[in-house]
């Protein structure tokens, strides 16, 4: 179990010091953010459009 944990911390600094990787991942991150919001925005829009009281 210890070895694990030490491998697991060992592939976090690896991945925290590739800039390539952190690049990717935070643009990554951005384009989920960006298309929630889109979804979000959509959803509060069309909110109540079908109803007919």
């Amino acid at each position: 179990m210890k070895n694990t944990d030490n491998n697991q911390k060992t592939n976090l600094k690896n991945c925290i010091n590739d800039q390539w990787f952190l690049k990717k991942l935070t643009d990554r991150v951005y384009e989920i953010f960006v298309e929630d919001m889109r979804r979000q925005q959509e959803r509060i829009k069309n909110y109540g459009k079908d109803r007919r009281l």
